[in-house]
């Protein structure tokens, strides 16, 4: 199959496009730690550097296949790049930052700042990010009689012998919080196409990849800045309330809808387009959230494995949408309604709901509730 028909997903969650070969990003640490995979240059190719991009061909196609990578042409990057976000953080972190202890009545930005630093440390390793990939170019004839000799192997490219045919992995695993495997593309055309066949395919897969990894960097530096908001907000005003289990929706939906204020600011995407993504239904998840009743949640322990995450993403996106009506309509009543609640706690979700409506006069008992 000819590389330039494969997709490429550059996954984390969701910010995803298309292109000649299938990325995607894995997040999570593995369980046990494994050595990594280093990749040996197959018996008669050798390795070709240009223009930072690293490509294994035969020698006879060295100056070809070096000339294609010279004529890659740059992709056009996002403005979302880390180094953007970087800068309007710096810009912009300490308005930001009164705006929170304004909304939430903290007496003190100083508990918010560490949550700042982190940010900036995790953005800028995401800056550093160059993920070690090599583009194989060889025809489909040459890499079937590497492959099906046994002379070298690599990870997700192999001699399908009841197919006669080479098999290539539908994925390249990206990873930015371990070390990364070399990985190959494989460059693939047959020998009646001839060698700039191959060059021409080699350019147009790099800048795919190329443009896809922008993609990939950018939309991970969002999602680490709205992240960071949500976790600063639960870690430094809900948390110290201990809310109880049908009282914590607040707690949830308010620092999900006010990250899409603050993280605006940095991102640069209006606030509706950042809420859509983190509060709208979303289609494939099995479970609605009219079925959720937040001032009675499930718990993870009565649900089957397959169910908790999409669950938990359930509770979470209608949290927000009852926590917005409170924004939506009564913002500037957001302190007040704080100091209350650090004040006089609430003994049950139903007298959170009469608090809610006394000093906002939003009604959310309907919202909270399962339809």
């Amino acid at each position: 199959m000819a590389l330039t028909k494969r997709s490429i997903t550059l996954g984390f969650t969701a910010l995803l496009a298309l292109a000649p070969a299938r990325l995607c990003l894995a997040v999570d640490p593995p369980a046990t730690q494994e050595l990594r995979y280093t990749l040996s240059v197959p018996p008669g190719f050798k390795l070709v550097e240009a223009s930072g991009v690293k490509a294994i061909c035969q020698e006879a196609e060295e100056d070809l296949i070096r000339q294609a990578l010279t004529q890659v042409i740059p992709a056009t990057r996002p403005t979302t790049m880390p180094a953007d976000l970087l800068t309007r953080l710096s810009e912009r972190s300490a308005d930001i930052l009164k705006q929170i202890a304004s909304d939430y009545a903290l007496e003190d930005t100083s508990v918010l700042e560490p949550h700042i630093q982190k940010l900036r440390d995790d953005i800028e390793a995401l800056s550093a990010f160059r993920p070690p990939l090599f583009f194989l170019c060889a025809t489909d004839e040459k890499l079937k009689e590497i492959l099906k000799s046994g002379v070298w192997t690599c990870p997700g490219i192999y001699y399908n012998r009841y197919a006669d045919r080479v098999m290539y992995r539908e994925t390249i695993p990206l990873s930015v919080d371990r070390p990364m495997d070399d990985t190959v593309v494989a460059v693939v055309a047959s020998e009646k196409d001839g060698p700039q066949a191959l060059a021409d395919k080699l350019k147009s897969l790099v800048e795919g990849t190329e443009a896809e990894l922008g993609k990939l960097v950018s939309g991970r530096s969002m999602f680490l800045v709205q992240a960071m908001f949500i976790d600063m907000v639960m870690q430094e005003v809900f948390d110290p309330l201990k809310l109880p289990t049908d009282q914590q929706w607040l707690g949830v939906g308010l620092a999900g809808v006010t990250s899409a204020d603050y993280a605006a600011n940095i991102i640069g995407s209006p606030r509706r387009e950042l809420l859509m993504l983190i509060a709208a239904e979303l289609r494939m998840n099995p479970i609605r959230m009219s079925t959720i009743d937040l001032l009675k949640p499930t718990s993870p322990e009565s649900l089957k494995r397959e169910y908790v995450a999409a669950y938990a993403d359930a509770y979470r996106r209608k949290s927000m949408r009852a926590a917005g009506k409170i924004l939506d309509s009564a913002k500037e009543k957001l302190p007040e309604l704080v100091r209350s609640l650090r004040e006089n706690p609430c003994g049950s979700g139903e007298d959170l709901l009469r608090r809610i409506h006394e000093i906002t006069d939003v009604d959310l008992s309907q919202e909270v509730k399962a339809q």
